[in-house]
């Protein structure tokens, strides 16, 4: 009763959130295409001055377009192989960017891009909520703690910054399912994990992002190496090697799912530029240990809306990453709920979790 009660509360969240953009005039883009030259010698002053972020400007110059072009292919009944518009033609469904294998997108040609950003996004909102709760209640916590976990989650700082990346989020969405999956099979109650661990590694290296994927996957690694360890200790090396057998024969089923999606990006790989890519520019491009400052202070180096400030004494290029960067691709900041959460945890917590949660933080 009170599980059932809970998913009625984060579908209601979830669908607050899709309001503006199906009875509205909302697009979820992080700025109107007003405020970018040349549209903006022309646009209205009330378009080009409202609230932008370039720093996820890969909306506009990167997903949208690549949607779009897949949206057209698939409304004439075409496979969205071969993109003759960019570059004098390149491989689009080999580009993971594209997600264009990816089942959920289908919405696009549906209702097409503009009006099925956001109900997109609050589907893979309720999703990574509701996995999320799933997860929790598993590990015996009760359906209150459960429920704010999963509204942590699903509302966190990271989700939030990242939701015009779509991709970004889209991968994440299945690491709760995935993680589920794998506490069932090492709890030695199957059943339909076996087919849910398969389909969340699928769908989380299909979503568009596969860096979220590998960063997943070393999570759900993480997590079942203690798992395992767990299981040695209690019941002996041989159990622990059959459950560990089990993960790993389906984990390889969910990879041959999104085999349709791996193999010719593995092949595109080959001939990308970044193959050839020096050691001396992964470098430049580190992530400084000072950025992670963002964690608890998300503003510390600048706005992203502060197009013009200057650098301080903090912004210098051995101490962190460009100003404003903090709002791109490396935000860490998980929100103050999250924050607050993670203390109480600290304070009021034991156990194999906690020791979990600082390896994969590491």
């Amino acid at each position: 009763m009170r599980d059932g009660l809970s998913i009625l509360i984060l579908a209601a969240l979830a669908t607050v959130f899709a309001i503006p953009f199906t009875v509205g005039n909302d697009v979820l883009f992080p700025f109107h295409t007003a405020s970018l030259s040349p549209w903006s010698k022309t646009a209205p002053k009330d378009l080009i001055v409202e609230p932008t972020n370039h720093n996820v400007g890969d909306k506009h110059l990167i997903i949208h377009p690549d949607i779009t072009f897949t949206t057209n292919e698939v409304n004439h009944g075409r496979m969205p192989l071969w993109n003759p518009h960019n570059f004098a033609g390149l491989p689009h469904q080999a580009n993971p960017l594209t997600a264009a294998t990816y089942p959920p997108n289908a919405l696009f040609a549906w209702l097409g891009p503009f009006r099925a950003y956001g109900i997109l996004a609050a589907i893979h909102l309720l999703l990574l909520a509701g996995f999320t709760f799933a997860f929790l209640r598993i590990l015996n916590l009760r359906p209150g703690p459960a429920l704010l976990g999963a509204i942590g989650m699903g509302a966190s700082g990271w989700v939030s910054v990242h939701i015009h990346h779509s991709y970004f989020v889209h991968a994440f969405t299945w690491l709760p399912l995935a993680l589920l999956s794998v506490q069932k099979i090492l709890m030695n109650r199957p059943r339909w994990a076996l087919m849910t661990l398969p389909l969340a590694i699928g769908m989380m290296f299909l979503a568009g992002f596969p860096q979220t994927a590998v960063l997943n996957c070393w999570v759900l690694l993480v997590w079942a190496m203690f798992g395992l360890i767990g299981i040695a200790r209690r019941n002996g090396a041989r159990m622990a090697a059959k459950r560990a057998a089990i993960l790993a024969a389906f984990a390889a089923v969910g990879l041959a799912l999104a085999a349709i999606q791996l193999g010719p990006t593995a092949e595109f790989s080959q001939m990308a530029g970044h193959k050839d890519i020096e050691t001396a520019d992964l470098r430049a491009d580190r992530l400084r240990p000072a950025t992670l400052v963002t964690l608890v202070m998300p503003d510390f180096f600048g706005h992203p809306s502060e197009k013009n400030a200057g650098p301080n004494f903090f912004n210098l290029w051995w101490l962190s990453d460009a100003p404003g960067n903090n709002y791109s691709e490396r935000s860490f900041h998980p929100g103050l709920s999250i924050l607050i959460l993670a203390a109480l945890g600290l304070l009021l917590g034991s156990g194999r979790h906690y020791w979990l949660l600082l390896v994969m933080t590491i």
